[in-house]
């Protein structure tokens, strides 16, 4: 008996413990596909990319085309709806347990490994489901870039200069906060000497270039464009900068959400024992701290907010990671880290209810009325007591989708606040009513999946049934 558990201790603790915690995030990625995917922009690109069988980039972040890939080899063969969910959810899952098994494998740096789990986990909640959100990949980059740059110096060769160079560009090409993701980790590498102060200042160039090609060429009225207003224009913020609402989002959710960051940059502070790494991380955080706060002073939903305040957390998530793997009280450390990261599994279940009742209002609609309605519109004041205001402004693409999950016939649902601008479109036999700001600005071209009936929209009254 003392044997057998002797031997299933080892094996437990032989498995580094990033795979543990990718295990555990995968199952929930598989059990919360549907709330993962069917929501807001996850599945206005899931729409995009399956109506138009290619890719699909919101304000030209093509760093993760790697995501889609399964997802778009599912609509080649012509996968299920239902496959296609899982697929698209399992695309980033997948390219995660790759950023995971390059740090293990070929960096050999299981710290590096650790933080893209801590950096994905570590005081979140709803970003989970907003699996589409390229902050979550550009982390896992930027944990990469990490665990490469000792491995360049110890073999500085143009094969590993070209690797190097790799991870640094895509991260450029994910999203633009790799601006402060990049120069952070070519900060450490410069003060460990993994990079000589040429190196270091040629990739600084190079981000430099990047982001003022960037600038130029951003067009006008995009999402990024409306933040770089926001930051530009904040200047009379400073004056009450601590009243801001993304310091109170924050210490509202500084007793249970953020709980796991406050622990982890107080053991950075109080052990990394450093003080040059120290200052620099501080300040960095500080920066981009700041320039979060400037940004959304107006605030944001959860998921917004939560995903802003990720890049400070993958800060201290690399420095801490290293602690679990240095000698003396890496035990400790390791548990502190399973802790924060079960308690972000427990708040994701948590959040998840709303996502949930979401999809079982749709389903409840789709399935009480979809045979002889497949075209409704809901209007809000109907709506009010239903959940459906919790991801509101995608509910014709999700309905649209979730049809073709749990039915054979395709169905959607236009949520409007008044009937008076959609009116004319109401009797056309061919209409699409698509987004709320933009209600026919997409045409439904892959009839396998999106094939809706040539018929008339019909309107749902209080108690949920159709008008004719």
């Amino acid at each position: 008996m003392g044997t057998r558990s002797a031997h299933s201790h080892t094996w437990i603790t032989s498995v580094p413990l990033a795979w543990w915690l990718f295990a555990a995030y995968a199952v929930l990625s598989v059990v919360f596909a549907h709330e993962r995917i069917l929501n807001t922009d996850c599945s206005y690109q899931l729409f995009h990319s399956v109506n138009d069988r290619n890719f699909f980039f919101q304000e030209a972040r093509y760093g993760v085309f790697v995501t889609q890939i399964p997802m778009l080899l599912g609509v080649l063969v012509s996968a299920p709806m239902e496959a296609l969910v899982h697929l698209y959810s399992a695309g980033f899952v997948l390219v995660y347990g790759g950023a995971v098994f390059l740090a293990l494998r070929v960096f050999k740096s299981p710290s590096a490994a650790l933080a893209i789990m801590l950096s994905l986990l570590a005081s979140t909640a709803s970003t989970f489901f907003h699996s589409t959100t390229e902050t979550h990949l550009l982390l896992a980059l930027g944990c990469l870039l990490h665990a490469s740059m000792p491995w360049y110096a110890a073999e500085r060769t143009w094969a590993r200069r070209s690797v190097v160079a790799l991870i640094l560009l895509w991260s450029l090409w994910t999203h633009p906060n790799a601006l402060f993701t990049v120069t952070f980790v070519l900060g450490i590498a410069y003060l460990r000497k993994h990079v000589t102060t040429i190196e270091a200042a040629a990739a600084a160039g190079l981000c430099a270039a990047y982001f003022a090609v960037r600038l130029l060429t951003m067009p006008d009225g995009g999402y990024d464009q409306r933040q770089y207003d926001e930051l530009i224009r904040s200047g009379e913020q400073l004056q009450r900068f601590w009243a801001l609402y993304p310091n109170w989002w924050l210490t509202e959710r500084s007793t249970n959400e953020y709980v796991a960051a406050i622990i982890m940059v107080l053991a950075v502070l109080l052990f990394n024992r450093k003080p040059l790494e120290l200052l620099f991380t501080s300040a960095c955080a500080t920066v981009m701290y700041v320039v979060t706060v400037l940004t959304f002073h107006e605030g944001s939903g959860d998921a917004m907010m939560e995903k802003s305040f990720m890049p400070i957390t993958f800060m201290f998530s690399l420095l801490f990671a290293e602690l679990c793997y240095r000698p003396g009280r890496r035990t400790a450390w390791r548990v502190l880290a399973v802790c924060g990261c079960v308690h972000a599994f427990v708040n994701t279940v948590a959040y998840s209810r709303h996502y949930t009742q979401r999809l079982d209002v749709l389903g409840q609609l789709i399935r009480e009325n979809g045979t002889t309605a497949a075209k409704m519109v809901l209007l809000w004041k109907d709506a009010d007591r239903s959940g459906l205001r919790f991801s509101e402004w995608a509910t014709s693409l999700d309905a649209l989708m979730l049809s073709r999950c749990i039915g054979e016939h395709p169905c959607t649902v236009f949520m409007a606040d008044s009937l008076s601008a959609d009116a004319p479109a109401l009797n056309d036999p061919d209409a699409f009513l698509y987004l709320p700001w933009d209600p026919y600005g997409s045409e439904l071209k892959n009839t396998t999946y999106f094939g809706l009936p040539r018929t008339p929209y019909r309107i749902l009254r209080v108690g949920l049934t159709p008008v004719r």
